[in-house]
């Protein structure tokens, strides 16, 4: 952190703040760089409720340093982003990874929770980056949120219903995402409801994902 005389005028003392905060002296590539080797460890190592918690903690930080625009480059440089990406899509599109499913795929609270957070993580990432955006649009990421969807495309299929309640879910789900799919609300507007591949209805509302 930066330290010195005192500031002798508003811009000085502006500048002094910000660059006394603890969140604006991790957005660099060193810190972003030790992030990553210890979310990767949690994640492959980590198979007690700790370690999941501790996980999910890790990467509550790293949503707080990517307020500051300067460290989205990076997350992408240091290779967080393809991490981030890799295990928010792998147990939907069964890729291979080091660590156990049970690790971080399950229906447990934590892992839940763990989704959530990546989800949020990579739509703030892909705001103001371009080279991000292009990352994550290159991804399976998409293809991952639609499979949360169940959509009816029958004619007819919204006869009856709220015009206004129809599709709402799926605009609110995507509102937590910061609309980074905002595409996906327009596959159909009528029956839409995010549920969850392999859990059951009742594990699916308990996600918030119903």
């Amino acid at each position: 952190l930066e330290v010195g005389s005192s500031a002798l005028s508003r811009t000085q003392l502006i500048d002094r703040r910000r660059k006394c905060n603890a969140m604006y002296a991790l957005a660099a590539e060193r810190p972003l760089t030790i992030l990553k080797s210890l979310l990767e460890a949690l994640i492959v190592t980590g198979h007690r409720t700790k370690d999941k918690e501790l996980r999910n903690e890790v990467l509550i930080v790293a949503s707080l340093i990517a307020r500051h625009k300067k460290s989205h480059g990076f997350f992408r440089t240091t290779g967080l982003l393809e991490l981030l990406l890799t295990y928010a899509t792998a147990a939907e599109t069964d890729t291979p990874t080091p660590a156990d499913p049970h690790n971080f795929a399950s229906v447990l609270a934590p892992d839940l929770e763990l989704k959530r957070i990546l989800w949020a993580l990579l739509s703030d990432l892909s705001k103001s980056d371009a080279d991000n955006m292009e990352t994550i649009m290159g991804s399976e990421l998409i293809e991952t949120l639609l499979m949360y969807l169940s959509v009816d495309l029958q004619p007819g299929s919204g006869e009856g219903e709220d015009e206004q309640g129809a599709g709402a879910g799926v605009e609110g789900y995507l509102m937590e995402t910061d609309q980074m799919a905002t595409g996906v609300a327009a596959v159909g507007p009528a029956g839409m409801e995010a549920v969850s591949p392999g859990m059951t209805e009742g594990d699916a509302a308990d996600a918030g994902f119903a």
